[in-house]
């Protein structure tokens, strides 16, 4: 599994390079978060992310764009409880860190995911589960969302934040039609294809053929299901510093959840209400996976580029289908 875990970070540093939108914590391109980079004292970079750290410090970890939210919290329990907090930036080497990762290394005891990784942490089973902290376990499950979205397999594999519930950033460059087909076929975490033929995705192909393309029409069309993205806050299983980290943890959900002294009605992020219905909700990391679903994006853009044949759209989605699966199964 910790080799999957680097082959797949390897293909991850490649699949962001292509991407036109991630989830990261700003737009591509926003300089706004630049003075994040140095945070609390510490020099927030890859160099500073290598050095040694103050062996009674909670040691939390990142890559990509900086977390404010994160250190207002980290600032907050410093303050009010007195809690030494290290924040380390790795900026754009994903290596770094999951090296770390895979090395059973025990200097970092929170780190953050970005939407695009997530289920390589997941998968490789990267992660302390919550559900054996009574205080975090109560926090997840009071809120369905939460329950929801940090689920894997009986645990709960970290607290949610960035949460964006209903986003429709999902439909700016996909219609609904495509992104169904996605969530109905593909489940990165279970590892299961379901269009192995590529027969679903021929008939969705013809019927976006006949539309023109996959032309987004606004106002988005209404869909039927719930969607969501998310990034999360995970506790390392090799942290020595569990009961401090959980502390954190509180902080980030409560904050997420509006509901710590940091909250405010002007937040970006937040949870939905803790009684909201999210039955038959499409997380969408678990499928809209970039570096598992790019041979059905790069189809759908050469789709128009056929005759329309009947011919033509079954080869086409038969040679994505099978490209998918070997990303799947590999």
């Amino acid at each position: 599994m910790h080799k999957k875990l680097l082959a797949a970070v390897t293909a991850l540093m490649v699949i962001i390079s292509l991407c036109s939108c991630s989830s990261s914590n700003a737009p591509a391109g926003d300089d706004s978060f630049a003075k994040n980079d140095l945070i609390a004292g510490n020099k927030a970079d890859s160099s500073d992310a290598d050095s040694e750290h103050d062996p009674e410090a909670l040691v939390i970890a990142y890559y990509g764009l900086a977390s404010p939210y994160i250190e207002q919290i980290a600032e907050y329990l410093r303050e009010s409880e007195g809690m030494r907090i290290e924040i380390v930036h790795y900026k754009d080497d994903a290596y770094a860190l999951n090296t770390k990762l895979m090395s059973e290394d025990k200097s970092i005891d929170i780190f953050l995911t970005i939407t695009l990784d997530i289920h390589n942490y997941v998968r490789g089973g990267y992660y302390e589960d919550l559900s054996a902290y009574p205080s975090l376990r109560e926090r997840i499950e009071g809120n369905n969302y939460t329950k929801s979205v940090a689920a894997y397999e009986g645990d709960y594999f970290g607290v949610p934040c960035e949460s964006r519930y209903m986003d429709n950033t999902i439909f700016m460059y996909n219609s609904p039609l495509f992104i169904n087909y996605i969530k109905d076929n593909v489940d990165v975490l279970s590892g299961e294809f379901r269009d192995k033929d590529g027969s679903k995705l021929s008939e969705v192909f013809a019927k976006m053929y006949e539309k023109g393309g996959d032309e987004v029409e606004l106002p988005l069309a209404e869909v039927d299901y719930k969607y969501t993205f998310e990034d999360y806050v995970i506790l390392s299983p090799y942290s020595e510093h569990k009961e401090e980290a959980v502390r954190f943890l509180e902080e980030v959900f409560d904050y997420m959840n509006k509901t710590s002294e940091l909250s405010n009605e002007w937040q970006l992020y937040s949870y939905p209400a803790p009684d909201e219905d999210v039955s038959g909700m499409y997380i969408t990391w678990k499928a809209h996976v970039p570096s598992v679903i790019m041979p059905l994006l790069e189809a759908k853009q050469e789709l128009m580029n056929t005759d329309g044949s009947e011919k033509a759209i079954k080869a086409l989605a038969k040679e994505a289908a099978k490209e998918v699966l070997m990303r799947m199964e590999g």
